[in-house]
């Protein structure tokens, strides 16, 4: 139901691209029929946000983790309760992600959908539904997105569907079966501005389910160094003539393919350093993606 695991959103001459980047991550055209449900313990979702730069030249960054933490009982009715644990603010000018408590979730394994009720509340909503198709409308946040592209991805040892969804101006967001969006986990809202929130890892007891080419998945907490488990980055952001993407070393020896709306590949480069610079050449200003 969106884009793609770690969405880096950028600026031609003014008007925003998509960047997205699965260097590492093998996809596949298998389909499967095996239903992989969330977890309901010991998982954790790491995310890194894209806040304005209120202070600092470059875009600050806050790195936080979703967790399950223990049951509770609302309206008669079990649900797991998420958390998030600890944020790491890289700059403090402008915080958008606070730790505690972040509502609670059940699950619909024979309907293959997910509930969720907001801290505060008692009414739950629809969070995900797992059982869509090509031409399936998706509400989020008042946007109607429709699914517009259906596969699976190669996840650890196991294939799990994947969903494409996008809104009329083109916003998209990725939806991976039994871990969530891509762009969030629970406000999983199309956005073309900041803040704007990646999955960078998910973790399922003590293995690392995506990417699976990464090798630490680690809870964040007030000691955990966030830098080991972050996909990528770009700098600066917006950018006009050249942006400089940061990787970690799990993505050296790849290749950065850059592709127009319309799914055809305009350019590509070797990733040999954990800083590449990309140069706008014949990139015209509209949306791109990149993989």
């Amino acid at each position: 139901m969106r884009k793609p695991a770690n969405s880096i959103h950028a600026v031609l001459s003014g008007i925003y691209s998509v960047l997205l980047i699965t260097t590492g991550v093998f996809e596949a055209k298998a389909q499967t029929s095996v239903y992989h449900p969330f977890p309901d313990s010991n998982a954790v979702w790491n995310m890194e946000c894209i806040v304005w730069p209120m202070c600092v030249s470059q875009p600050p960054f806050e790195y936080f983790s979703y967790t399950i933490a223990g049951d509770t009982i609302i309206n008669s009715t079990t649900y797991h309760q998420w958390f998030i644990p600890h944020v790491i603010y890289t700059d403090t000018c402008d915080t958008i992600n606070k730790p505690g408590y972040m509502g609670a979730f059940r699950q619909d394994i024979p309907g293959k959908k997910v509930y969720y009720i907001k801290p505060g509340l008692l009414t739950e909503e629809l969070l995900y539904e797992f059982d869509i198709g090509v031409g399936d409308t998706i509400k989020r946040c008042g946007n109607d997105m429709i699914v517009i592209f259906q596969d699976s991805v190669l996840v650890g040892s196991d294939y799990r569907k994947k969903w494409v969804a996008a809104t009329s101006w083109m916003s998209t967001l990725t939806l991976i079966e039994g871990i969530g969006g891509l762009y969030d986990l629970i406000d999983y809202c199309p956005s073309m501005d900041p803040p704007i929130n990646s999955l960078t890892c998910f973790a399922q007891n003590g293995n690392i389910i995506y990417p699976s080419n990464l090798t630490a998945c680690n809870m964040i907490s007030g000691i955990t160094n966030p830098e080991a488990d972050r996909m990528t980055g770009i700098f600066p952001n917006p950018f006009y003539s050249y942006a400089t993407l940061e990787t970690g070393n799990n993505f050296l020896n790849g290749v950065l393919m850059i592709y127009n709306c319309f799914g055809q590949m305009v350019k590509q480069q070797a990733v040999i350093s954990t800083k590449t610079v990309i140069t706008r050449d014949v990139l015209k200003s509209g949306m791109y993606f990149f993989v």
